[in-house]
């Protein structure tokens, strides 16, 4: 199952900076957060109506910076589930980050670095955080990719867990 969204249509965005004298915390919203994915619909990062699934989501360089100011690292994702529906624990589930110029997805962008893995994830009704084993350095001006991805050895009929349209990044600023 091939699919790739726009993120401004698909996510809320939580930041934290961290300067050296104090810590900011803000919530940014990017897109409407009024409709969900079906039970067999897509885009779904929690989708198990197929076996498996690749996800790529992109994030323009402008809707960070225009959101929220300086962010250098991104510590987690979050997304948020209005319906659990039927989807197992996902397999080998894994999100990845990384860098493109490109300013949409037509095909998957590789070389991405993986921040988060776990060899069954079960998603839960509300905001699945992923804290990622090692933080995102974003540069600052490129576009980011977010790719989502696992493998079942089955699939469930109406298995895809219905998210909103939004999803939340936490990040900081080290302040160097």
């Amino acid at each position: 199952m091939r699919t790739f969204t726009r993120l401004s249509h698909f996510l809320v965005l939580s930041f934290l900076f961290f300067g050296s004298f104090s810590a900011i915390s803000q919530t940014i919203t990017v897109g409407t957060g009024t409709t969900y994915n079906s039970a067999t619909g897509y885009p779904a990062p929690y989708g198990n109506y197929y076996w498996g699934a690749r996800h790529q989501i992109l994030i323009l360089a402008s809707e960070l910076t225009g959101n929220c100011g300086i962010v250098d690292k991104i510590n987690s994702i979050t997304f948020p589930i209005y319906s659990v529906n039927s989807c197992p624990a996902l397999q080998s589930f894994e999100i990845k980050l990384g860098h493109t110029t490109n300013t949409s997805l037509s095909s998957y962008v590789t070389g991405l670095t993986s921040v988060y893995s776990n060899s069954a994830y079960a998603p839960v009704a509300g905001n699945n955080t992923h804290i990622f084993s090692n933080c995102f350095d974003w540069n600052g001006t490129s576009n980011i990719v977010v790719e989502i991805c696992f493998n079942n050895s089955s699939y469930v009929s109406s298995g895809n867990a219905s998210l909103s349209t939004h999803m939340r990044m936490a990040t900081r600023n080290n302040g160097d």
